[in-house]
């Protein structure tokens, strides 16, 4: 017991403190970190232009950092080649056609199987032929009663 004030009076003289800080759930909300670089950073690995790969670490998450080709050092084809890479591609105009030329009966052959198909059953087709002329019976009939209303 006897080195103890010992220690604190060469703690007092060297400026030190040696009371103990206890913290608890209200120590983060005094202050930010002190730190000017976060020490953990994340694993990131270096492609060099050979290919090899070197693992190091980076502040910002990503897999991969790939390192800038020298031209210099590149054979004529493979220059060329990196060059024409860098350059905009053209893009292709895609010309948009309507094709106007629906059939019904084509389309809906789709869906039926064998032999009896909407289109080519003559009975659907006398049906229809037969529809199409009532309607337009009746439609002349409206008409002709609008004429003789008109008349009187």
């Amino acid at each position: 017991m006897a080195s103890t004030p010992c220690l604190r009076g060469i703690a007092r003289i060297a400026g030190y403190s040696t009371t103990v800080v206890r913290g608890n759930a209200y120590r983060s909300t005094l202050g930010g970190a002190a730190r000017h670089e976060y020490l953990r950073k994340y694993p990131l690995n270096l492609v060099r232009p050979d290919g090899s790969m070197i693992g190091i670490r980076a502040s910002e998450p990503v897999n991969y950092l790939a390192m800038p080709i020298d031209l210099k050092q590149l054979s004529e084809d493979e220059r060329l080649q990196m060059l024409a890479a860098r350059k905009p591609k053209a893009k292709k105009i895609v010309k948009e056609s309507i094709d106007d030329n629906f059939n019904a009966g084509a389309y809906m052959s789709s869906f039926w199987s064998g032999e009896t198909t909407p289109s080519s059953s003559p009975q659907m087709e006398a049906t229809s032929v037969e529809e199409k002329t009532k309607t337009t019976s009746i439609d002349e009939k409206k008409k002709g009663e609008k004429k003789d209303k008109k008349k009187k």
